[in-house]
């Protein structure tokens, strides 16, 4: 079986077994390249988002990235930090979160290319990170009532 995006790992990074890290990596890809079919992110082209004034830096490998790639990277980031945070895993959330909140900041200012869907995801990428953020910086981290989905907190 043939997973989509994971052959890439394979080639690329030479990872050589699926782990959990992987999965959840590769289906948020996944889920917001159907958003972006289905509901439209961004409101301009791929080659728009590629130019170096559009360019934000990536939250997972913490270099200037075209912006749909850097969007995708936040969603990844997020993602992983909330299953980090399910693990009660502290420092791998902050790790997530450290690269997340400025890559998030930097797309806020670039509104002109995205959708008011892909705006509104923006958002509440935002709010997530934020509610994640103080979370993982609080005085009383008390990860084992930790409500996974930090919007309803």
């Amino acid at each position: 079986m043939q997973l989509v995006g994971y052959g890439y790992l394979q080639k690329k990074h030479g990872v050589q077994m699926i782990t959990r890290k992987n999965l959840i990596h590769e289906y948020t890809h996944n889920v917001l390249f159907l958003e972006e079919m289905v509901h439209t992110l961004f409101s301009v082209s791929a080659e728009v988002m590629a130019r170096p004034e559009n360019r934000v830096v990536s939250s997972i490998r913490r270099q200037p990235r075209y912006f749909d790639q850097s969007f995708h990277a936040a969603a990844v980031a997020l993602v992983l930090a909330e299953f980090a945070l399910h693990e009660s895993s502290l420092a791998r959330a902050k790790l997530f979160i450290s690269g997340l909140l400025p890559s998030l900041d930097a797309m806020k200012n670039k509104k002109n290319l995205m959708s008011k869907h892909g705006f509104n995801l923006l958002e509440e990428m935002i709010s997530t990170g934020l509610a994640i953020y103080e979370k993982t910086h609080s005085e009383h981290n008390n990860l084992v009532h930790y409500n996974y989905d930090a919007r309803a907190t």
